[in-house]
């Protein structure tokens, strides 16, 4: 059980985001499980108004919260994910982790 669920803040484009990973990342798939609501929000974020507040993504059994808002914070490069293909750890040994590989 994943005890910790990194969370991503992301600058309006985290369903595009999660996208992204789904479509380039094997064992990946991202949902958006929470929105904005249409009325009674805040001046600062009336136009995301609908618009997805919360994008899970899952890779493997690995979940990643992305969290949309705005540009109040930067993107960091003090968070990274490694994706680890090492041949002793893939079932199939060397081919099979080459296979992987360029299949991202």
């Amino acid at each position: 059980m994943q005890r910790i669920v990194p969370n991503v803040w992301c600058q309006g484009n985290a369903a595009e985001a999660g996208a992204f990973y789904s479509a380039v990342l094997p064992e990946t798939s991202s949902a958006v499980t929470m929105s904005y609501p249409m009325d009674d929000l805040p001046d600062f974020q009336r136009g995301y108004a609908g618009r997805p507040l919360i994008v899970d993504v899952t890779v493997g059994s690995y979940q990643i919260r992305l969290i949309n808002a705005g540009n109040e914070f930067r993107p960091t490069p003090a968070l990274s994910f490694i994706l680890n293909v090492d041949p002793r750890l893939v079932d199939g040994g060397g081919d099979q982790a080459r296979t992987r590989i360029h299949s991202i």
